[in-house]
Order: C-alpha cells, then structure tokens, then sequence
C-alpha cells in the first residue's frame, strides 16, 4: 500500500503539474490512464486465488478504465477549446453555497445507502450479572 500511496501522489502531482500547463487532454491520460495502469499491475502482486485465468475482473476494469481515458482525452482535445486554468474562478466554482449544500447532501444519501450492510449482520447483547451475596 505504500508503494501505492507514493506511485499515486507522483501519478497526482504529473497530471496537476500536466493541467496547470494547459495539457488538459495529457493530464486526464495521466490521472487517469496511469492510475489504472497500475491498478492492472498491482493486482498480479496479490498472494490470494486469482482465479483459473489468472487475471480478474479488477484487472478487466482497469484496463477498461485506462483504455477510457484516452478516449476521454480524445474527445476533449477534438473540442478545440483554449481553456486556461485558474485557480481563483475553480475556488469560487466550488465554494458556492449550493455547490457545498449539495455536496453535504449527497455524502448523507452516501451514509444512509452505503453505511449499512447488507450482506454481513450482528447483534449486541448484554448481560449482567449480579454481584454474588457474601
């Protein structure tokens, strides 16, 4: 996981330093192509059972996942759009009320869909004895 953790930030910091840049189109393969990619890899790492193919659905999905970015990055650099980015109208995008209003809502309808399980149950039981009469 830690070898995940600094490949990722360094996959992170390539595709924001890629979008400060301007490469919008480079910076989505990165993000997200290169992330996947090793998602694909990491999963050959597993000690468990990896089925009689030796290759997962997991895997299936990050290749997917990598192939998709390139046509994401396709599509937007067949937009012919010049944006530029700015840190000052992103800040002000995200820190509109609504924007927060509707991000706090949907992180409640995320608790009450996905904080109870439905597969695995338990049950707490207490039990109390009494202190023994000397």
């Amino acid at each position: 996981q830690s070898i995940a953790c600094a490949l990722l930030f360094g996959v992170f910091l390539l595709s924001l330093w890629l979008f400060w840049k301007g490469l919008i189109a480079a910076s989505i393969v990165a993000a997200l192509g290169l992330s996947q990619l090793w998602r694909l890899y990491s999963e050959q790492l597993r000690a468990d059972f990896r089925g009689r193919d030796g290759f997962t659905v997991y895997q299936g999905m990050a290749l997917a996942g990598a192939l998709l970015s390139l046509v994401f990055a396709s599509v937007f650099a067949s937009m012919n759009t010049t944006l530029a980015p700015s840190a000052l109208l992103g800040w002000h995008a995200v820190t509109q009320v609504e924007v927060i209003v509707l991000c706090e809502l949907l992180a409640v309808l995320i608790l009450f869909y996905m904080g109870r399980s439905s597969v695995t149950s338990s049950r707490l039981e207490l039990l109390f004895n009494e202190p023994a009469k000397k």
